[in-house]
């Protein structure tokens, strides 16, 4: 099966529905899909392009995981990223987190080796532990000021060239950056009131930190 159209009578996929299905390369949602359930597209990994309609609401752990698409936007009326969600998605390149998420679990896309571009919009609050560990091609990234929470190694292994606290970070947690071995420059917006101890552990080529706060 290399293709496949959802009808618009079905509003949930089940869990495991479509897991290793490794033929599968396109699929398209005709009706109102509402809910992605665990690992329904786990392994999928010749799957190119994931068109997700904005009826969805909810995508469950491990949705995505380990599946072979190279884009992905998550849909306006999700409000949160689910736990390893796109866990070892490594074709994955380009995401877009709209403004609606305000939560990214654990692990959502960790070990997503291929990762280059995140658009992230301002509504965003909570990383949470090792959601971007692993990205070893993020060179970038632009947090938005919504931003209050980062968890243990949030962006650990990636190869970030700089980044920006945004002013609403108040605490950078152990190994939030380790090992990020490119990373030159840090920008701290706002009034941090704790930095642990291995925030930036194994940072080789980190040179400045400038602090804006007061």
């Amino acid at each position: 099966m290399q293709s496949i159209e959802i009808s618009e009578k079905v509003d949930t996929i089940s869990d495991f529905l479509f897991y290793e299905c490794k033929q599968l390369t396109s699929i398209k949602f005709k009706g109102n899909i509402k809910i992605i359930k665990t690992r329904a597209f786990s392994y999928c990994t010749n799957m190119k392009t994931i068109p997700l309609p904005n009826s969805i609401t909810e995508i469950k752990s491990d949705g995505f995981s380990w599946s072979g698409f190279t884009s992905l936007t998550f849909p306006e009326k999700v409000t949160k990223i689910d736990y390893g969600i796109c866990y070892e998605c490594r074709k994955l390149v380009n995401l877009t987190v709209l403004g609606t998420v305000t939560i990214i679990e654990g692990s959502a896309f960790r070990y997503c080796t291929g990762l280059k571009n995140i658009i992230f919009q301002d509504g965003l609050k909570e990383i949470h532990d090792l959601a971007f560990d692993y990205c070893r091609s993020l060179q970038k990234v632009d947090l938005p000021k919504s931003v209050t929470s980062i968890g243990l190694s949030g962006f650990a292994h990636t190869d970030l060239q700089s980044i920006i606290i945004p002013e609403n970070l108040n605490y950078l947690k152990d190994d939030i950056f380790r090992e990020c071995k490119s990373i030159s420059s840090i920008s701290i917006m706002g009034n941090i009131k704790k930095i642990d101890s291995y925030a930036f552990r194994s940072c080789s080529s980190l040179s400045s930190i400038t602090y804006y706060g007061t």
